[in-house]
């Protein structure tokens, strides 16, 4: 039988977390939470959480610095209306998708989803292709 596997998106703020969170508490379904992976805590485990400063001193500097630069160069001019290179966005979701990879395969047989912000059609489908056919944006 095939598992869901979810991307919940949206604006900040948006209730992405919420409802992932309802997800799993009503449905057992498991949620990754990219922001807390981002910032150096447990995507699973600390799923409901805000990132904090116990998180942030685990955090891998390869993947602050994605973040940070895909911040910078990213959002940032997608804010001011510039046109940012596939590469800002590439180097902060290869990695995540990797990582929700390898958590979904320790919980196959569970359904998944995963929350955090992808306003780029180009990054959805960079995702889609790096996470196979069978997530849902």
């Amino acid at each position: 039988m095939s598992r869901k596997f979810l991307f919940v998106t949206g604006l900040s703020g948006a209730g992405k977390t919420t409802l992932s969170e309802l997800l799993k508490n009503d449905y057992g379904i498991v949620h990754f939470n990219v922001d807390v992976w981002a910032f150096g805590g447990d995507p699973i485990t600390q799923s409901g959480e805000v990132p904090n400063p116990a998180m942030m001193a685990n955090r891998d500097p390869a993947i602050k610095e994605a973040f940070d630069h895909m911040v910078a160069m990213g959002f940032t001019k997608l804010a001011a209306g510039e046109e940012v290179e596939f590469g800002v966005w590439e180097q902060f979701f290869g990695p995540l998708a990797d990582a929700v990879l390898a958590a979904r395969a320790a919980v196959a047989e569970k359904d998944f989803v995963v929350s955090f912000s992808v306003f780029r059609r180009s990054v959805r489908d960079f995702l889609r292709q790096k996470l196979g056919p069978e997530v849902a944006f």
